[in-house]
This record gives C-alpha cells, sequence and structure tokens, in this order.
C-alpha cells in the first residue's frame, strides 16, 4: 500500500462497507470509530499505519502515523 496520504483521500465521506469492500476490514472492530491499517515500513524501519476516523459512520479524516513497533493511541 501507498504511504501517502495524499492516496488515501478519495476516501473521504465513504461508508465503512465501502472502505471494507475496497481495502478490507482487517482487525478492526466494525462499530468502532476508527480503523487502523499496517501500510508498510519507512526506511528507518517504522512501520506506517493508516488511520481512517469515521463521523456518522462515513470517513471524515485520514490521518498517517509512523512508529517503532505496535500503532497505540
Amino acid at each position: 500500500m501507498n504511504a501517502k496520504k495524499e492516496h488515501y483521500h478519495h476516501l473521504i465521506g465513504k461508508e465503512k462497507s465501502q472502505v471494507k469492500k475496497e481495502i478490507g476490514q482487517e482487525f478492526n472492530f466494525y462499530p468502532a470509530s476508527e480503523w487502523n491499517y499496517h501500510i508498510g515500513k519507512d526506511l528507518l524501519g517504522r512501520n506506517i499505519y493508516l488511520i481512517i476516523h469515521f463521523k456518522e459512520e462515513k470517513v471524515h479524516k485520514i490521518e498517517i502515523k509512523k512508529c517503532y513497533g505496535k500503532f497505540s493511541h
């Protein structure tokens, strides 16, 4: 998967079912207001995560976070 935020901007406004169909559900709890996807590693070995925020069951914000180890809030 691509690690640039712009690559996922098209998801804004989509419903959870559409996101699930396009990029999968992975280990996300369907009713949650935030879904996380591991999308790769950077040159320093940090994990790259796509974080999708939902509001009223539709995507309203996309973030890309980099961290060592597992992502935590």
